[in-house]
């Protein structure tokens, strides 16, 4: 509140009318007093007091001058904060606060996290004129009201203008078993939706010699290529699986199967069915078309059998070699083999990557010149 302004009357009055009154004491005849307040001449309520023949005013809050004629600038210095806008006021202001700020004097940022925006517990963070949504594992979206899916070709029913790249997916379902994590999808080859599950770079070996058991870091292998497997995450939900391999970086062969089971299981199957094989390679194409089929043969697990020529193979059904590859030093079978193991519990040690297809007498071990990639969907 400002201290009352007292202004000093500017208006003399030195030639009043002398008009007969009561005589002062003791004097007959002294001329009449006047009333300088009896015009009123304190403006906004301002108190006029008479001092001999003038006056002055007790001016109210907010109001100044001699005749409290003057409104005080309560704006000045402005209080108002952010761009707000100061409204003069009879001793007061008050701000007009531009879009997303309130307070007295605008000092605050209005919160935009109402209840439950953020859907699934999800944690929402307070912006200016926005706000975000942490959301809790297994759920995506602006207001987490997404959960995650559980492989690609699920994103792409869900959104089919989704394009190759890194998602977040969870096979197990929001808040069950392991926790989400990122692979590589392949939105365009094949009608799209593939999930990459494993790989491994060129002149590698080993990384996929037991196919039920996880290697490496799944983000890193979907962000910058390293070595890895993830295929048992997914517990057999997929229907077709696709195996790509590279030399120098170009594209040599695809083999394109639907298997009866699940090929990333820690146990040993040397002979599941497959079904529908398409394969670029001709040789396998006429191999599993002159044996009426393919099979998928898994000769490896962990840690007890290692057998040291292949891990696992994609053969012609009628091949008679039934540990993918592994019967002796001609390296018997034709088909597409993965390497074996250098501690080897069968046959001679030799380790190796993908052999890529190969007939009796190629090697089936002790080959790494291809890079791999395995895709499921």
């Amino acid at each position: 509140m400002l201290v009352p302004w007292i202004g000093l009357g500017a208006c003399q009055f030195p030639n009043y009318e002398v008009v007969p009154t009561q005589a002062a004491a003791g004097e007959a005849g002294a001329p009449a007093q006047v009333d300088v307040c009896a015009t009123t001449p304190c403006q906004h309520d301002g108190r006029c007091i008479p001092v001999g023949d003038t006056f002055v005013c007790l001016c109210a809050d907010g109001f100044r001058g001699d005749t409290c004629e003057i409104n005080f600038d309560d704006c000045t210095p402005d209080p108002c904060l952010n761009g707000g806008t100061c409204v003069d006021g009879t001793d007061s202001s008050h701000c007009d606060c531009l879009a997303g700020w309130e307070g007295a004097t605008c000092e605050h940022s209005i919160d935009d996290c109402a209840p439950g925006v953020c859907k699934n517990n999800g944690t929402c963070v307070d912006g200016f004129q926005s706000y975000t949504c942490a959301c809790l594992p297994g759920f995506v979206g602006d207001d987490c009201g997404t959960p995650l899916q559980p492989h690609c070709q699920a994103i792409l029913q869900n959104d089919p203008t989704s394009a190759d790249g890194v998602y977040s997916v969870d096979p197990d379902g929001a808040g069950l078993g392991d926790p989400p994590f990122e692979v590589y999808c392949d939105m365009q080859t094949f009608d799209g939706g593939w999930t990459l599950v494993g790989q491994e770079r060129e002149g590698d070996e080993g990384t996929l010699k037991f196919l039920g058991v996880d290697v490496g870091d799944a983000g890193r292998g979907a962000r910058y290529g390293d070595d890895m497997l993830i295929g048992s995450r997914f517990r057999g939900d997929y229907t077709e699986v696709r195996i790509d391999d590279y030399n120098s970086g170009n594209f040599v062969d695809g083999i394109w199967f639907s298997p009866e089971g699940d090929l990333f299981n820690n146990t040993v199957r040397k002979a599941m069915p497959v079904s529908n094989l398409l394969t670029t390679n001709p040789d396998l194409a006429t191999w599993v078309d002159m044996a009426g089929g393919a099979i998928f043969c898994r000769a490896s697990k962990s840690p007890d059998v290692r057998p040291g020529d292949s891990s696992w193979a994609v053969k012609p059904q009628d091949d008679t070699h039934g540990d993918c590859g592994c019967n002796d030093g001609a390296w018997f079978g034709r088909g597409a083999f993965y390497g074996g193991h250098p501690d080897a519990t069968s046959c001679s040690p030799s380790g190796g990557g993908w052999s890529g297809v190969t007939d009796n007498g190629g090697p089936k071990g002790n080959v790494k010149r291809y890079g791999l990639k395995v895709w499921i969907r």
